[in-house]
């Protein structure tokens, strides 16, 4: 009997810390922006930060005709942007990459679902 209930409570604690690490970053009662929210937020801005996917440092140009242009690592990129279901997608290489933006205490975060991850975004 001590063996089982040692077993089921080891059972249960492992599975608390199961569920407790997939929980979500971003904040309860998050709203993401709009559309035309993150049109107004990147048209004709550079933003800068760590990329929401694999945390490399990047600065981007955004130009209002859909196109942007900057380097991630060091490294040159550029492709075209949009907005869809309010997110923010960029291709690169006729891949999309897509992703949320959120403002939370007067500061921009863009949320990677795919990653589950949050990092800061500077937009000027």
């Amino acid at each position: 009997m001590k063996k089982i209930l040692i077993g089921t409570t080891v059972a249960v604690v492992s599975l608390l810390f199961v569920s407790c690490a997939n929980t979500n970053p971003v904040p309860q009662n998050t709203k993401f922006l709009n559309d035309s929210e993150i049109k107004t937020l990147f048209n004709d801005k550079t933003a800068s930060g760590l990329t929401s996917g694999s945390g490399k440092q990047y600065e981007i140009k955004f130009n209002s005709d859909g196109t942007f242009a900057g380097t991630v690592a060091s490294n040159s990129i550029s492709g075209t942007w949009f907005v869809k279901d309010t997110n923010k997608c960029m291709t690169i290489k006729n891949k999309n990459y897509c992703s949320k933006h959120y403002k939370q205490d007067g500061k921009y975060f863009t949320y990677n679902e795919s990653k589950n991850r949050v990092v800061p975004l500077i937009v000027k």
